[in-house]
């Protein structure tokens, strides 16, 4: 489906308005999608079809509402380096997120609607760089919205969709994924996506959950089509009340060190009202090099630094930092998924660094 398709009356352009109305009064939030990526494309049409959008002449295939933008390219996401300051060199805007409208994909095949941060924070070959992206031993902010949109979700799937949103299509799961692939950019980002075949890809009736639940995230039902404002005030969304707490306002954030890739413990606690989460590693992301006494600490140790699990942890917990700057971080760690050495270093590790750490 091309966007050709999209009702041109939902449609109104921004060139027809004085030049300040234009310009966000805050960072904006940039909703990516592309013409290569059968589900982005159909998300973006959602998201059109739900109200009135302007038309931008600068850049082009772009759009605005309040103060998200939405922007369609025609390039493999996985690639786009710095999309983030791409935007702000052609249109003169902050970016303050990012969300990738895309696709899932999953070798059980099963229908899901799924959020995840990205990066490749362990060392990766440049084999591994070619065909997933991103760069290797860097993780991207995790987005705040993280954890919110997965509420969202889970609330939809319960059956307690707000009104006038979509229900869950008949078959459909939601579910969390572990931090992965590229691209690399500055701005905290998260990836939205309809998995898990070509079947489900450009399945409308999943896009349109995905629009309705971005819609109430970003406050985009209240945002005025004629201008674009700051959406502060009483009708700031979870995320948003977070963004702009007092400073002193305790606050943690959760970074998901092993487990599985669809994290299940993570998101039994991420259905809990409030709890903030941030990069999530996989047990593939914290590497061990052999080891070559178990029993010892200092080889333990050492197996997680030669390993680059060490890195992998730190830089995880130190982009989520930059994405929560007022929370403090607390190291999730999966009990069941490590030797017992394995996780012995890892909590010295985490010790060592004066890093909270919680086991689940």
């Amino acid at each position: 489906m091309r966007i050709g398709a999209v009702n041109s009356k939902a449609l109104v352009r921004c060139s027809h308005l004085p030049a300040a109305m234009v310009v966000a009064t805050r960072g904006v939030s940039l909703l990516l999608a592309t013409q290569t990526d059968p589900a982005s494309v159909v998300q973006h049409a959602s998201l059109l079809e739900i109200g009135s959008w302007q038309k931008l002449d600068t850049p082009t295939s772009a759009w605005c509402r309040g103060n998200a933008r939405l922007w369609l390219l025609d390039e493999d996401f996985k690639f786009c380096n710095e999309v983030d300051e791409r935007w702000t060199n052609e249109s003169g805007e902050t970016v303050s997120e990012v969300i990738f409208l895309s696709r899932h994909s999953a070798a059980s095949g099963k229908p899901c609607l799924t959020v995840h941060p990205i990066g490749m924070p362990w060392r990766a070959s440049d084999e591994d760089v070619q065909v997933y992206g991103g760069r290797s031993c860097a993780a991207v902010p995790p987005n705040p919205r993280l954890a919110p949109l997965y509420r969202r979700l889970c609330t939809i799937k319960r059956g307690d969709a707000p009104s006038g949103s979509p229900p869950l299509p008949s078959g459909f799961d939601v579910s969390l994924e572990a931090t992965h692939h590229g691209p690399w950019l500055r701005t905290p980002s998260l990836f939205i996506e309809i998995g898990s075949t070509e079947e489900e890809w450009g399945r409308k009736d999943a896009a349109d959950v995905l629009a309705h639940v971005l819609w109430e995230e970003l406050g985009l039902a209240r945002a005025d089509e004629n201008v674009t404002g700051d959406l502060s005030g009483q009708y700031l969304s979870e995320t948003d009340a977070h963004a702009n707490a007092d400073e002193s306002a305790p606050n943690q954030v959760a970074v998901g060190v092993g487990g599985g890739h669809y994290c299940p413990r993570l998101g039994d606690l991420c259905r809990k009202p409030g709890f903030s989460l941030g990069h999530v590693l996989a047990n593939y992301g914290v590497r061990f090099a052999d080891c070559t006494d178990s029993t010892d600490p200092e080889a333990a140790q050492k197996s997680l630094d030669d390993g680059g699990g060490a890195h992998a942890i730190l830089e995880a917990v130190k982009q989520t930092q930059a994405a929560f700057p007022h929370a403090t971080p607390v190291a999730y760690v999966d009990k069941k998924s490590f030797k017992g050495w394995q996780r012995k270093a890892v909590l010295d590790l985490l010790t060592r660094h004066g890093i909270d750490q919680q086991l689940i």
